[in-house]
């Protein structure tokens, strides 16, 4: 694989239970580098659904997508490798935000990667000195 594609989805399917389509069809593209695109389309196209399969909230049912050349697993450890690197940021705050304080907000993913809480706690602060 290309050393300069950072994302490639090969024929990527997913559909949910009580979907009669796929939202996704044979879905496959490469993104380069530094390079910068713009994922457009119509309500209930797939445009969230290939994001949170790219992040590996979801897994398609068919196909397979490719970080920095490494096709992904969805075990434990390679799902905290993977989010160590990517992330979603939904367009509706709603649907984003979910802690109390905005602490708590900052926290969650480097908590959630095992970050010790006096090291995540020193880096949260840097966050919110930055903001």
């Amino acid at each position: 694989m290309n050393q300069d594609i950072i994302l490639k989805a090969e024929n990527l399917y997913y559909s949910y239970d009580d979907d009669n389509s796929h939202s996704l069809n044979g879905l496959s593209l490469e993104i380069k580098k530094g390079q910068k695109i713009a994922v457009m389309g119509a309500n209930g196209s797939g445009k969230s659904t290939f994001f949170l399969c790219c992040t590996g909230i979801l897994k398609p049912q068919k196909g397979h997508l490719f970080f920095k050349g490494k096709k992904y697993a969805y075990d434990k450890k390679s799902l905290l490798e993977l989010r160590s690197k990517v992330g979603i940021v939904f367009q509706d705050p709603d649907n984003q935000l979910f802690s109390a304080s905005v602490y708590q907000e900052i926290s969650f993913g480097i908590l959630n990667l095992g970050v010790a809480p006096e090291e995540a706690k020193k880096e949260v602060e840097k966050v919110i000195d930055y903001l």
